[in-house]
């Protein structure tokens, strides 16, 4: 494995979690465990589609500018409806992380955290 390979697959390795509980679906949250119960039953309300159209990114950038938008984009989890989509996807970031900008930027960063 070379360098570059090594510290993307450290870095992928350190963002591990195990999920023993659902996060997303606390009790204080009914209406969206609802809605989700909806979707699975195929029983969708019209509130349901606004609501699941008002968390697209397009929306999220009409409606709290591009920097929010792409601070989301960065963070989230991509889902993706076909392997093509996902390989894709997971080689742009691949390529994105393993770029001479990003492992010199991160080499420094440790670099500086050694010093200190």
């Amino acid at each position: 494995m070379s360098r570059r390979g090594r510290a993307v697959f450290m870095k992928c390795g350190s963002n591990v979690l195990e999920l023993v509980s659902s996060k997303r679906l606390q009790d204080d949250k009914i209406e969206d465990r609802e809605l989700m119960s909806r979707l699975r039953l195929g029983d969708v309300t019209d509130g349901d589609v606004a609501k699941l159209l008002s968390l697209h990114l397009d929306s999220i950038r009409k409606h709290h500018g591009e920097e929010i938008a792409e601070e989301i984009e960065k963070r989230a989890i991509h889902l993706s409806f076909t392997n093509e989509k996902k390989n894709r996807r997971n080689l742009e970031q691949l390529c994105k992380d393993a770029s001479p900008q990003h492992y010199d930027r991160n080499a420094q960063d440790r670099d500086l955290a050694e010093r200190q």
